[in-house]
């Protein structure tokens, strides 16, 4: 942020989970992608909310009975939290029996890097996989946080000799280029990447000239049906 200061840069558009409020100000252009700073930074998210509710609901419609969240939860407070509490919001309010695994960004770091973060995850899925954590019963429908553990997710299942989607139903969220680089391709909630960015660059431009951005801005996502889901 420093180095952009003194290049004179019209502004930053931030897709940061890291400590920087000290280094933000009014004197600096800043638009935030998927975390809300304070009412004086913009923040242009997807409704990552009804994202997670959307994700539940595909997962039961199409035969899932028991469902199981697999998310990376950042230390700072962010939208993409919500997937979580949509997600746990639409299993409660329809009695849709669930549980959650939540892990830290130190313990998952990089699900392809880091060789102990995928022996973590795949630990912990085989457990559930196997009854061993959850009175519900074994998952039939996965809603994973991201496209990037999706795919962790789908790998470590067939390696447990578990079928995608004939055993477990997968979900994703982002459709980013890996969801259709996998077989099968993935099911996903797609956030409108191309819409959101558009969106903070026009909000750069009319800070700069004076304007005014709402504090912010939620664009709607929505579902793209694949491989990982069975047909209704």
């Amino acid at each position: 942020i420093e180095m952009a200061r003194a290049n004179k840069v019209d502004g930053i558009i931030g897709v940061t989970f890291s400590d920087v409020e000290e280094y933000l100000d009014d004197t600096l252009a800043f638009v935030s992608i998927e975390r809300r700073f304070s009412k004086n930074i913009p923040c242009v998210s997807g409704d990552n909310y009804l994202g997670g509710r959307m994700a539940a609901e595909n997962l039961v419609r199409r035969g899932a009975t028991n469902l199981l969240l697999v998310q990376t939860i950042m230390s700072v407070d962010n939208e993409v939290r919500k997937r979580r509490l949509g997600f746990e919001g639409y299993c409660e309010e329809n009695e849709i029996p669930y549980a959650s695994i939540t892990f830290s960004e130190k313990q998952v770091p990089s699900v392809y890097s880091s060789f102990s973060a995928r022996s973590l995850i795949g630990s912990v899925l085989q457990a559930h996989m196997n009854n061993q954590m959850t009175e519900n019963g074994r998952p039939n429908g996965i809603f994973a946080g991201t496209d990037h553990l999706a795919v962790v997710i789908q790998e470590e299942l067939e390696q447990m000799g578990r079928r995608v989607p004939e055993d477990v139903q997968i979900v994703g969220f982002d459709d980013v280029n890996i969801a259709t680089l996998v077989n099968p391709m993935l099911t996903t909630i797609r956030q409108p990447i191309k819409e959101m960015a558009q969106l903070a660059v026009d909000a750069i431009l009319k800070k700069r000239s004076g304007g005014v951005m709402p504090a912010k801005v939620v664009l709607p996502v929505s579902l793209m049906k694949r491989g990982t889901t069975k047909e209704k």
